[in-house]
């Protein structure tokens, strides 16, 4: 194949056009959706626009932990050895990249901002009122990608081969964008203003610009890394494999591991041995993740309501992000495949020993952070506490369902019926948290007249939830 005809980085229109075609189609047909969602889980907000202005700033101070754990940039193994380790320009070879992946997610969050809107507004949705949540929420993915980005370079900035990311005028380029939007809350000000509007487009622009200049600093030897899990998530799409797709990304963002102190000790029973021992590793990670996303539920628990549909969903994404890290034993535990010699007594004690103490740990941590609604509305702590529950076993179920047999699947239903498969075995814990959501609320949050109905909804689903999380391994192999 000639030069003239290799296809580099920056010449993949079509296919961005083709994306951003995608991306027009759900912006425009998925509101809708939320639109019907709204209906069964509705919200009576006055204003959404003070929790908008909140969370712009909150992501983009995020993107200072995303930086620290490795910046947004992914380059494969070839991309890596034969263009970076080329001693070309760094920055000619990553902007395309760069920019690929900021508009790809700029995109996402448009959506997501069209979809939030239709969520708070049922009934009333109209494309017209999208237009400018969309722009805020387009900015803001925009500032969020470029603040990782040049957070990266800081953190990543070593004294010998690349001082320059540490620079005074860099890492003082670098605080301008945040301190502009905090200026802004500040004042009273909000994005939904004119002024407002002004400065998030300056600040977008501004880090996007010093991003871009930084990218000549990028350390290679960090990329080299992230290559490597790159192509097994890659592997992990292919067959709509949601759980190996977020263990690869934390893999992808993790920074190197150091092995320190032992946490387990003998005297512990086995699965919290376990559980301990799977901590260990990206300890510093996890940790975050949970402070995160508890920080996250004890806010909308003190300052927002669940009985607003869009917060009861809001919950039960924090509580899944939780459900998920205690998970870890378990999707270690399904990856193995010599269970009769490891487990003497069959698979399905250690799989119930795991999950017993991934939901004592998970319902400790929903007392915790409930305690002070018991004496003001036990219904909303009731709920929360099975939200934490439900969510939880949701987590667990996804993970211990590991890998699917493709092969077996294609032989036995027939090639035409994979695809449906796949995203039916995807979804299917996220859509059981779902249904959950739905009855727990309208059984605590929004109480109706059908409450024995919800109540027994969410003992099903629950069950079912346990029941395949604790499905004996062995007969996988039979």
């Amino acid at each position: 194949m000639s030069a003239t005809t290799t296809a580099t980085p920056g010449s993949r229109l079509s296919d961005d056009l083709y994306s951003l075609y995608l991306a027009g189609l759900g912006w425009l047909l998925l509101p809708f959706y939320g639109d019907r969602m709204a209906d069964v889980l509705p919200s009576d907000f006055v204003s959404i626009e003070p929790g908008v202005d909140i969370a712009v700033v909150v992501l983009a101070l995020t993107a200072i932990w995303s930086g620290f754990r490795g910046g947004p940039l992914m380059v494969s193994r070839a991309g890596v050895l034969h263009e970076l380790a080329s001693g070309a320009s760094r920055r000619q070879m990553l902007y395309p990249r760069f920019l690929r992946q900021m508009v790809a997610r700029a995109a996402i969050a448009a959506i997501g901002g069209t979809v939030f809107l239709a969520l708070t507004t049922p009934g009333e949705f109209e494309v017209s009122s999208s237009i400018t949540i969309s722009v805020i929420a387009l900015l803001a993915a925009s500032l969020a990608v470029s603040q990782s980005m040049i957070w990266h370079i800081v953190f990543s900035a070593d004294s010998e081969q690349s001082p320059q990311g540490r620079t005074p005028w860099f890492v003082a380029a670098s605080l301008v964008a945040p301190l502009v939007l905090i200026l802004v809350l500040a004042t009273n000000g909000s994005f939904f203003g004119g002024s407002g509007l002004l400065a998030l487009l300056v600040a977008a622009l501004f880090s996007v610009a010093v991003a871009i200049a930084g990218l000549d600093w990028v350390p290679i030897e960090r990329l080299w890394s992230r290559a490597r899990a790159l192509e097994t998530m890659r592997s992990s799409m292919q067959t709509v494999d949601f759980q190996q797709m977020l263990l690869d990304m934390r893999k992808v963002t993790d920074r190197p591991r150091v092995v320190g102190r032992p946490l387990a000790r003998s005297w512990m029973p086995t699965p919290l041995w376990r559980q301990v021992t799977a901590l260990q590793h990206g300890l510093a990670g996890q940790l975050t993740r949970l402070g995160l996303a508890a920080a996250a539920i004890a806010a909308m628990l003190i300052y927002s309501d669940p009985r607003h549909g869009v917060v009861a969903l809001a919950l039960a994404g924090c509580i899944a992000m939780i459900g998920f890290d205690l998970a870890v034993p378990i999707a270690a535990t399904a990856d193995q495949l010599p269970f009769l010699v490891h487990y003497r007594h069959g698979s399905a004690r250690v799989l119930q020993g795991q999950t017993f103490t991934a939901v004592v740990v998970a319902m400790s941590i929903g007392l915790a952070l409930t305690a002070s609604l018991w004496a003001e509305s036990s219904d909303l702590a009731t709920g929360a506490l099975l939200l934490f529950l439900v969510g939880t076993l949701a987590a667990l179920m996804q993970a211990r369902i590991g890998s699917p047999d493709v092969s077996r699947w294609a032989s036995t239903f027939g090639p035409n019926s994979l695809g449906p498969l796949l995203w039916a075995r995807a979804l299917s814990g996220p859509l059981a948290l779902l249904a959950a959501t739905v009855a727990i609320s309208h059984q605590y949050f929004r109480p109706d007249e059908f409450a024995t109905t919800w109540g027994n909804l969410t003992m099903v689903v629950a069950f079912s939830l346990a029941v395949v999380t604790m499905q004996p391994l062995e007969k996988s192999l039979r």
